[in-house]
């Protein structure tokens, strides 16, 4: 966490050029206004779909065109699809050559299995459902895929 006075300093070198890249949390979602951002690259899809405007309007103001990138993973689909309706755009979706997701497996028993009944609470680490690849940038396999999308002025609705 930042000092106010570190975080005005900070945002001074960067609208001056001193600074080329600023990783910042959702707290520069809203209320900074930085000529000439060109690039938004959200580590994680937001978790509100209002959000996801929010961060991606930092670049493409005053009519230029901008390019905002989401790095996500298989579990997180339901996410993208809630900032798709939010917005009435369809994100275009890229996966990173040599990173793509593992191939689900079909539902079935399980060797070794304890005959479909379930001990325990289903501890463990990361979120619930095993997800873990939001403490390291990866899911679980290793393997973020990426969405991609360009627009124009302030809007969340521009050319792709």
């Amino acid at each position: 966490d930042m000092h106010q006075t570190q975080r005005n300093r900070t945002l001074d070198r960067l609208r001056q050029g001193r600074i080329g890249v600023l990783v910042a949390t959702d707290v520069a979602a809203r209320g900074i206004d930085v000529a000439g951002i060109s690039h938004v690259i959200n580590f994680d899809p937001p978790r509100q779909a209002e959000d996801y405007v929010h961060r991606i309007g930092r670049t493409g103001r005053a009519g230029r065109d901008g390019i905002a990138i989401t790095l996500s993973g298989p579990r997180e689909t339901g996410l993208i699809r809630a900032i798709e309706r939010f917005t009435g755009d369809r994100l275009e979706v890229h996966t990173i050559p040599g990173m793509e997701p593992s191939p689900r497996k079909p539902a079935g028993p399980r060797p070794g299995g304890s005959g479909g009944r379930r001990f325990g609470n289903g501890g463990g680490y990361g979120r619930p459902g095993g997800d873990s690849r939001r403490a390291s940038g990866f899911n679980r396999e290793g393997h973020p895929s990426r969405n991609e999308r360009s627009h124009g002025g302030r809007s969340d609705r521009g050319s792709r």
